[in-house]
């Protein structure tokens, strides 16, 4: 498990609740944090996907589960894709 949600910190509302089908692109992005073990460590990611086209707009990597993994890939999200106001962006508890 990835995210501690026994914290003091506020938590958005699930607006997506699951539904993650979209009429459009830049409807909904959902983001997904996730390790695995290897030889060399934990490698840990995060990716943003589009639901209407089921592909991965934004993505980060690194050693460490930190915030700025979340941020990298929320930024090359907003580069590659620079959505409309009214976009959902779902996240993780934890980031």
């Amino acid at each position: 498990m990835t995210t501690g949600s026994h914290h003091k910190f506020n938590i958005a509302t699930n607006l997506l609740d699951r539904n993650l089908t979209a009429e459009a692109p830049n409807q909904k992005w959902a983001e997904e944090s996730s390790y695995l073990w290897t030889r060399e460590g934990w490698p840990y990611r995060t990716v943003i996907l589009d639901p209407h086209s089921r592909c991965v707009i934004g993505r980060a990597g690194n050693n460490r589960m930190k915030r700025d993994l979340a941020i990298q890939a929320l930024k090359m999200a907003l580069v590659f894709r620079a959505p409309l106001k009214g976009c959902i962006h779902q996240t993780d508890h934890g980031s």
